[in-house]
Order: structure tokens, then sequence, then C-alpha cells
């Protein structure tokens, strides 16, 4: 079991890996289970395609686990893998050159029950995509990890910027949106 796994921070012991490289490998793989769908979720949030997010998802589980050699102490995991996964998917969308994004999700295997208001939500969920698709990839990050349940700190830490600057990216954020939604309201 990892050492930490609670529902918001983990931490991966890094003693004694050259000795025990199975051990280090059980524990990579539990790493992996628990974070394989939150981070594919977060990085379709980014890149809006769900193959170019899995493929960058493994792309980052690759870079962490190599670097593990490099590592020393106690390892935050939240704040690592979304770092490692937000640097991918930021050189994913420089070659593409195309910055897109995509609606909250609150969880990759939640389905609507179909229903008579089935063709309003996905309107809804259309014209969110076409909102949030206009707003920086910065506040684009900051609103999607915070609609993920982090607080701002750990945004912060993740994002490697200040707590200040998370607070400011949500709130513009939101008020982008809301400004951007209400001009669609009125055509």
């Amino acid at each position: 079991m990892i050492a930490g796994l609670g529902p918001r921070v983990a931490t991966l012991p890094l003693e004694h890996r050259a000795d025990r490289p199975a051990a280090t490998l059980a524990r990579f793989d539990e790493v992996v289970e628990r974070y394989q769908v939150p981070l594919r979720r977060f990085l379709y949030g980014v890149v809006q395609d769900y193959e170019l997010a899995a493929d960058l998802s493994q792309e980052t589980f690759l870079s962490a686990y190599r670097a593990l050699p490099r590592l020393e102490g106690e390892l935050n995991l939240d704040g690592w893998l979304y770092t490692i996964a937000l640097n991918h998917a930021r050189g994913a969308l420089r070659r593409r050159r195309i910055l897109r994004w995509v609606p909250f999700v609150s969880a990759s295997h939640d389905r609507a029950a179909p229903g008579p208001d089935l063709a309003s939500r996905v309107a809804t969920r259309d014209e969110l995509h076409q909102i949030l698709e206009r707003l920086p990839v910065e506040q684009r990050a900051c609103l999607l990890l915070h609609a993920d349940g982090f607080r701002y700190a750990e945004i912060a830490r993740i994002l490697g910027c200040s707590l200040g600057a998370v607070k400011l990216r949500i709130f513009r954020g939101r008020e982008r949106c809301l400004a951007l939604y209400r001009t669609g309201e009125d055509q």
C-alpha cells in the first residue's frame, strides 16, 4: 500500500529503490491504478482529445517512473504527477498550436440517464465547451483542478505559481465564463 494514500495528499516513500526494484514497481503500479483516471480526465480537459489524453497519461506515468531513481525522500504525488501531466499537455498543445478545452467532468464514468432533458444537457455542455474554449490555458487548468476538488494551495503547488495567482485565475476565469454566457443569451 502506498504511504499516505488518503483522499487528497499521497506520498510515496522512495527509500531502497535501487535495492528493491520489484517493491518499487509494485508501489508504482498502485500509483498508476489510483491516478490513471483522474489524470486522464484532467488531461482530456486540457487537450480535448480522448486519445491524446490517454497517450499523455501514459507519457506522464512513464516520465514519473523514469524520474524515480533521481528523487529523494517523501514525494507529494498529487503535485508531482499533475505537474508532469500539465507539462506534457502544454508540449502537445504547443506542437499542435491549438488551444482547446472541454467542459468540467465530475467523473469519467458518470453517464447521464436518458430522459426528456438529455438534449438540453447536451446543449448546455456544448455551450460550456465553447465558453471554456475561449479562456487562457492557465485559467482553464485552475478551474478544472478546482472543479476536481483541489484546494487553492494544492493548485498553486501543482501549477508552480503563487496562491494569489491561483485565486486571481479562478476569479477571472469565472468572471469571463459568466460574461461569455450572458452575451450568448442576448443573441
